[in-house]
């Protein structure tokens, strides 16, 4: 659906910035229309909707929409290799996760532990 309309608009396809800015502005919409058209629950639809929002709150319950959106900052910090701990703090669903009373490098702790394990394990299987 992404490239069917980029190719309604032939002069974003040319310009990698312009077609980085209309998938910004369309990828929360698309992303809940795709899930809706799955059949995910309401739930699972919210997530593109809310990705990146430092303050979605939802129940007070941890829900799945907060453990992917603590997963999304996690992945911003390894794609610029700088963690903003600061930040991170500030995120209500990560408030809201167990391993946020350890503090906010706890979490930075656990993935680069599970990244070597997860390393040892493709070792193992490669052989």
């Amino acid at each position: 659906p992404l490239l069917r309309y980029a190719e309604s608009l032939p002069e974003s396809l040319d310009d990698k910035a312009r077609f980085d800015s209309v998938v910004d502005s369309i990828r929360t919409k698309l992303g809940a229309l795709v899930l809706k058209s799955w059949g995910m629950d309401q739930e699972i639809i919210s997530i593109p909707q809310n990705i990146g929002n430092i303050n979605y709150c939802g129940d007070q319950a941890v829900s799945t929409v907060d453990v992917v959106l603590v997963a999304h900052f996690h992945n911003d910090f390894e794609e610029k290799r700088q963690p903003d701990l600061e930040f991170l703090a500030n995120v209500k669903s990560f408030q809201k996760l167990p391993i946020s009373q350890f503090g906010s490098d706890a979490s930075l702790e656990l993935i680069e532990s599970a990244h070597e394990e997860i390393g040892q394990i493709m070792g193992i299987v490669a052989n």
